[in-house]
């Protein structure tokens, strides 16, 4: 897994070029590498969780891009942010 801190991107077209939404997708696929990890009893508990917090913070990301201000929108990093703490209730 390559980790998109080691990405440098010099102009922003799209959200895909912002490091925090490169990072969040590294942190998805975490995720889904922890879920395949965790034993079979156990993984119906909290693989649900874990993939939706995983998903959860890009998309956000990806739709604060889609208004109609300049750069992200407050109330979508907000959502990001706290999703990422939610993440260690699991």
């Amino acid at each position: 897994m390559r980790l998109a801190l080691e990405r440098r991107m010099k102009q922003i077209n799209s959200f895909k070029d912002l490091t925090v939404w490169q990072v969040s997708m590294d942190l998805a696929d975490v995720c889904f590498d922890i879920v395949e990890a965790i034993p079979h009893p156990y993984r119906f508990t909290f693989a649900n969780q874990l993939i939706s917090a995983g998903i959860s913070i890009p998309s956000n990301i990806a739709e604060g891009s889609r208004r109609p201000t300049k750069g992200l929108s407050q109330p979508s990093v907000v959502l990001a942010r706290l999703t990422w703490r939610g993440r260690d209730a699991v």
